[in-house]
């Protein structure tokens, strides 16, 4: 799926190349976490997607957080971007 997703488009390779090199320990579920934000995707679209319980996707998001949450990224525009994707509670209603 990452691969897929890298090769796509210029700008999904530049995306997922970029996230590696801001990323520290990101798992391939983080890896497509951070896609799927990257996409606009809400919360509730990617626990029915990855097929996850409400439970299991917050650790995992969680922890694909904390891998780009990192303080060699705070000035980061890339991270801060990303972040705010994650920050935000998106709800379709």
């Amino acid at each position: 799926i990452i691969d897929s997703y890298e090769s796509s488009t210029d700008d999904r390779g530049d995306f997922v190349r970029s996230l590696m090199r801001k990323s520290e320990g990101l798992t391939s579920t983080g890896i497509i976490i951070c896609i799927l934000y990257h996409e606009g995707f809400t919360d509730e679209e990617i626990v029915f997607k990855l097929n996850y319980n409400p439970k299991n996707f917050k650790m995992a998001k969680s922890r694909a957080r904390a891998a780009i949450d990192l303080p060699i990224n705070s000035d980061s525009s890339f991270v801060k971007s990303l972040l705010r994707r994650f920050d935000y509670k998106k709800s379709g209603t």
